[in-house]
């Protein structure tokens, strides 16, 4: 489930967010990624992975919402068929890229998705994003903060403000996400 931080109430300043992300919304994705990277087999995260399970194996949210059991079926089937390529797997840009390919097919299977499978297969294998993934939400988040070229699929981390770099890319992206809206609000003119 994802953390929502609270309406957007004032201008509070970006140390605040990365503070209150750090007591709350960090500790929700270690637990996830925790849960993944303790699976008893490649076997076991992969299929979790491909269903978008979370820590209580229900759907996660992210995908609940956007993504119908049955392509969840089929990313995992598909995804299956990989374990080897997923286990030798150097990078995280390496396993996003066969995530991808092996999911193309795969109905409303899209980019948010091709990302969460990623990072939690990823948690298991041992690798992590070293760039911040850009798509929905987090996409919206790097928009709102002046002077980042978010066009792209990635944001180096050396373009972002040093308050944000007390997180990891992927909590970033988590970051991103979880405070569009309070960071629309703390750089609009």
């Amino acid at each position: 489930m994802r953390i929502k931080p609270s309406k957007p109430r004032s201008r509070r300043g970006l140390g605040v967010l990365v503070h209150e992300y750090l007591g709350c919304g960090k500790l929700r994705l270690d637990r996830l990624l925790a849960f993944y990277r303790d699976m008893p087999s490649l076997q076991a995260a992969i299929q979790a992975g491909g269903l978008a399970q979370d820590i209580d194996y229900s759907t996660h949210g992210h995908q609940r919402r956007g993504v119908p059991p049955q392509s969840l079926k089929l990313a995992c089937e598909a995804l299956a068929d990989e374990q080897v390529e997923v286990a030798r797997s150097e990078s995280f840009a390496d396993l996003m890229d066969l995530v991808r390919r092996t999911t193309k097919d795969v109905p409303r299977f899209g980019p948010l998705a091709v990302y969460d499978a990623s990072l939690r297969i990823g948690a298991y294998v041992g690798v992590y994003p070293r760039r911040v993934y850009l798509h929905s939400g987090a996409r919206d988040g790097c928009n709102a903060i002046p002077g980042i070229d978010c066009s792209g699929d990635t944001v180096d981390l050396d373009q972002l403000p040093p308050r944000i770099l007390k997180l990891r890319a992927w909590e970033i992206e988590d970051f991103l996400c979880i405070y569009k809206d309070e960071l629309k609000l703390l750089y609009r003119a």
